[in-house]
């Protein structure tokens, strides 16, 4: 008995072919799929430190005391050189340095690639207990040279701005 059958298979080429073109097309979407990822981390960074930001104001104003936000180096001292974390602390002696004694309110670690850097001189946002602040700040959240900046004005309100590449993030 003789059965015939109709089926194609692919050939060697074909195949090859195939794979040749995923390969392709899987190589040209990498770098859109890296750009996007480094867009969420950002945007994850910029609205964990917005909250942080928004936590110290309300915290100066339900305790009516000044309350810090700085980025901290693992010598408590307020420096976005070296960062280790974003800090909310009250800062009774205002020497930007979290001694013992004073309270930490909040903290969230910063990873190795997040990169912190403020205008002017200033590594703190203080905020008063009525909820301003002594002066405004810019701060620009920084991930592989890209940066979202954060701009808090005198009255204390937070202004999130687009992505950027400014000159003043960290290399």
């Amino acid at each position: 008995m003789h059965h015939s059958q109709n089926q194609r298979a692919f050939t060697l080429i074909e195949a090859l072919i195939t794979l040749a073109i995923a390969g392709i097309l899987i190589h040209s979407g990498a770098p859109a799929l890296s750009a996007a990822l480094k867009r969420y981390q950002l945007n994850t960074f910029a609205e964990q430190s917005l909250a942080l930001i928004q936590a110290s104001r309300l915290e100066a104003i339900s305790r009516a005391n000044p309350v810090t936000w700085c980025p901290l180096n693992n010598q408590n001292e307020c420096k976005t050189e070296n960062a280790a974390h974003l800090a909310v602390f009250e800062d009774s002696n205002n020497n930007q340095i979290l001694d013992s004694g004073e309270t930490l309110i909040a903290q969230a670690p910063l990873a190795t690639e997040q990169q912190v850097a403020m205008n002017g001189h200033k590594d703190t946002i203080r905020f008063l207990a009525n909820g301003r602040t002594y002066q405004p700040a810019s701060v620009y959240l920084c991930i592989d040279g890209v940066a979202k900046k954060l701009t808090v004005s005198f009255t204390g309100r937070i202004y999130q701005l687009k992505e950027e590449t400014p000159l003043n993030c960290p290399d």
